[in-house]
């Protein structure tokens, strides 16, 4: 906001304006330094705008230490279950003022892995085979494990290829993931997530001479484990029949106001909700 002083100095014969601005870091801050430059303005004048800058440096500070300090404070309650003589468990006690709640029901990660057979071992001519295609669905990663036992200075190809989900074609996805190796031993090729969509399978290309080999491989990904129960949430006589439920791994938006209370409860197990307030 502009506020347009207008002050007569006698020695310029003529009033300017002198713009004061407040602690809002833009139009409204720093200006003030016009009432310290400006000619024939006082030491006084001078005090008052160092007293003016203060003023809004302070008020900058306070305005962030409160963004951080009510912006979003965590906590910890732990929810007794349904049984026996355990009331339901307070989460919001007589809310103070109209505020968000994010509450999360705890999950966690866990990996898991599945091993898969591309080629057994087995004495093969030169010519092209086509392994079976895999479900990668949900899969992150494909790691390849090429073993030849017997090699009578044959040549190797191994391709990766993925299906199309809607003609149903195969393409190449990483090509000759091994670089030809074809000597007796153990290899190993990390495909990563490229080419990891729907389906996936391998074609080997043997040529020149026999090869006995086979290829194998591992399939690695992530997964959201439940951890703990169901939690339903509501008035002081909540109950699992009734209640709001919100279930493992999962969060919900919440907006109380003013003296409203919240009460959790599970079916059997206690847990450790997570409650957010937002301000």
């Amino acid at each position: 906001m502009r506020i347009n002083n207008r002050r007569y100095i006698p020695e310029t014969a003529k009033p300017y304006d002198i713009v004061l601005r407040g602690p809002s870091g833009t139009v409204q801050q720093r200006q003030y330094e016009a009432l310290a430059d400006a000619p024939g303005v006082s030491p006084i004048d001078t005090s008052i705008a160092d007293f003016l800058r203060q003023i809004a440096e302070n008020s900058n500070v306070a305005n962030s230490l409160q963004t951080i300090g009510l912006g979003f404070t965590p906590r910890v309650v732990t929810i007794l279950p349904a049984n026996g003589p355990n009331p339901a468990t307070p989460i919001v006690l007589n809310n103070q003022a109209p505020r968000g709640y994010i509450i999360q029901n705890p999950g966690e990660l866990s990996g898991f892995s599945s091993q898969v057979t591309f080629f057994p071992s087995l004495l093969r001519v030169p010519a092209v085979y086509t392994s079976t295609g895999f479900n990668v669905s949900g899969i992150e990663t494909v790691r390849i494990f090429l073993d030849v036992t017997v090699d009578a200075g044959a040549t190797l190809t191994v391709d990766a290829e993925t299906q199309d989900p809607i003609s149903g074609s195969w393409a190449i996805s990483q090509a000759d993931i091994f670089g030809g190796s074809v000597a007796v031993g153990t290899y190993y090729a990390n495909l990563g997530s490229l080419g990891v969509d729907e389906n996936i399978r391998l074609v080997a290309t043997v040529g020149v001479a026999n090869l006995t080999f086979s290829i194998s491989g591992l399939f690695k990904g992530v997964s959201a484990s439940p951890v703990g129960s169901t939690v339903y949430i509501g008035g002081q006589d909540v109950n699992t029949t009734f209640g709001f439920s919100i279930l493992p791994g999962a969060k919900e938006y919440l907006f109380l106001r003013e003296n409203v209370s919240l009460y959790g409860i599970t079916a059997i197990n206690s847990l450790a909700l997570k409650v957010f307030q937002l301000q």
